[in-house]
């Protein structure tokens, strides 16, 4: 199976609706990492992206990271695309699950 290391980060400081990005960190093709590791070492790997990468060094945040299981690296196909009102953090959106 094939496995990518997803993560959804946020710019601090242009507050709570603020600039967010989803970033492939890693996939089966470019480390060992198999689903069971991503899912129990995910956010380590993702801090270390993060303090390799000056860009998101300082300033962002990580707000939810997944890990992506597709059959082969042929039938995988990851697009970057804006969040969404689902995508986005729990605590922007209203008890009915509205903005």
């Amino acid at each position: 199976m094939f496995v990518t290391l997803v993560a959804f980060l946020c710019e601090a400081s242009s507050g709570p609706a603020g600039r967010c990005v989803e970033e492939i960190v890693t996939d089966t093709s470019l480390s060992n990492i198999t689903f069971q590791s991503c899912m129990i070492d995910g956010q380590i790997g993702i801090a270390q992206w993060m303090s390799e990468h000056p860009i998101y060094r300082a300033g962002w945040t990580l707000r939810r990271y997944k890990c992506v299981l597709a059959p082969t690296s042929e039938g995988h196909r990851l697009t970057q695309t804006p969040p969404t009102e689902r995508d986005r953090p729990d605590e922007l959106q209203s008890p009915d699950g509205h903005a």
